[in-house]
């Protein structure tokens, strides 16, 4: 998102545990607050990631146990990662063991 900043980040739990986290993000060209927001299902290991405040109209899974959830007008609303304790981190583990480079990272 190009000319905007985040206004705020709201943090919920549920016993002790982390479960949602909403990101609001204001645009520089309009008077105008989006907002991310990030849930996961424990019980179901769900990983939901909500764009818009709004019911999707369809979804469609793609490989890898992901679902996006699109509006009538064809915007995504939410993108649900199922697994996501397993795949979260098959997506990062290879950023995580990158080896620092000399110069930029200090060990």
């Amino acid at each position: 998102m190009l000319n905007s900043y985040l206004v705020r980040v709201v943090y919920e739990y549920e016993d002790e545990a982390l479960v949602v986290i909403t990101l609001y993000i204001a645009r520089k060209d309009i008077l105008e607050v989006e907002f991310v927001k990030i849930k996961y299902y424990p019980d179901s290991d769900i990983l939901e990631i909500r764009i818009l405040d709004e019911k999707p109209k369809y979804g469609e899974e793609y490989s890898g146990g992901i679902i996006i959830h699109y509006s009538e007008e064809k915007s995504v609303v939410k993108i649900e990662i199922l697994d996501a304790s397993k795949t979260i981190l098959s997506f990062l583990r290879p950023i995580l063991e990158q080896k620092p480079l000399k110069g930029v990272v200090k060990v």
